[in-house]
């Protein structure tokens, strides 16, 4: 009998790679309701960043809500016939292979760079099996396997017991398990509104300082000058911005319009080959270095000031 395609969580490895972003990301749980999609099983959307407070801080009020949300979604499935493994723990923690992208510890970083560039398709097509690599992904637990186990009807059950008739469409307001386990940790739909409108006006307000801080402009700005003589030219010089910028854009003269130095020159939807994926690399792992180099000064005064001040990309501050 076939099977419906599961409804997985979208890979944010980007978002979780953003070296200006503490603990930033999503949990991969390998939940397949449209509820886990929108987030509301990982905190995300779910008011647990609302207001100030250092990214440590942040973090462990995230385990704390997301432990207490898990627990009580297992025991709400398991009274409707079903298993879920609860995602326990700092399912947000920056892994050594994240910490070694961001170039955040500048020792690690180097050693990460010279053999896997930015850790993205050249490597993990040349290296598909390297544990250091998989290191940077998102934490699994045995849900997915669990969900595709089933026959297509017990699915139906499944998704509809975890969030409700109308999983598919929820637009992030599950009900079902999900629904109950979400209000009784985070509060009202309109509660979680409030929080997430606080938690996007503390992160602007942050995302100013970083920016208007006058030694970071400073660092940015040779950081930018350095790159600019390597041949990589970075659009966004901003202090929050400017550490993503070759890893994402490639700079001018450095990766085409292929997204990013991580994809090299191979065009967008083109599948590489491991020998166009070595060749590919080793351009990769040398941007990667320069990028490294270049921002070192800056890195190391930037991630400090970060950790009293946690932002992240996108908050439409610059």
């Amino acid at each position: 009998m076939s099977k419906k395609p599961s409804i997985l969580l979208p890979t944010i490895l980007a978002a979780v790679l953003l070296p200006l972003t503490a603990c930033a990301g999503g949990e991969v749980s390998g939940d397949t309701s449209a509820g886990a999609k929108a987030g509301s099983g990982s905190g995300s959307g779910s008011g647990t960043d609302a207001g100030g407070g250092t990214a440590d801080e942040k973090t462990q009020q995230r385990v704390k809500d997301n432990d207490a949300y898990e627990k009580l979604l297992a025991a709400c499935m398991k009274k409707a016939g079903f298993e879920h493994t609860p995602n326990l723990g700092d399912i947000y923690a920056v892994s050594t292979a994240m910490a070694a992208i961001s170039g955040a510890d500048y020792e690690l970083a180097k050693k990460y760079r010279e053999k896997y560039g930015f850790g993205g398709s050249n490597a993990t097509t040349v290296y598909p099996n390297d544990g250091e690599l998989k290191s940077a992904g998102q934490k699994q637990t045995p849900n997915q396997a669990y969900h595709e186990s089933l026959t297509e009807s017990q699915q139906d059950a499944y998704m509809i017991a975890r969030a409700g008739k109308d999983y598919a469409t929820n637009n992030g307001r599950p009900k079902g398990c999900e629904g109950s386990a979400r209000t009784e940790v985070y509060g009202s739909d309109a509660d979680i509104d409030a929080k997430d409108k606080a938690g996007a006006e503390a992160d602007k307000a942050n995302a100013l300082k970083l920016n208007g801080d006058a030694e970071l402009v400073k660092l940015a700005q040779s950081y930018a000058s350095c790159l600019t003589a390597a041949g990589l030219e970075p659009a966004n010089t901003q202090p929050t911005e400017i550490g993503e910028e070759i890893r994402l854009t490639g700079g001018a003269a450095g990766a085409g319009a292929s997204g990013g130095a991580a994809g090299a020159v191979v065009p967008v939807g083109e599948e590489k080959s491991v020998d166009e994926a070595k060749v590919l690399l080793t351009k990769e792992i040398e941007i990667a270095l320069k990028d490294l180099e270049c921002g070192k000064e800056f890195r190391a005064a930037y991630f400090p000031k970060f950790q009293q001040n946690p932002t992240y990309r996108g908050n439409g501050a610059g």
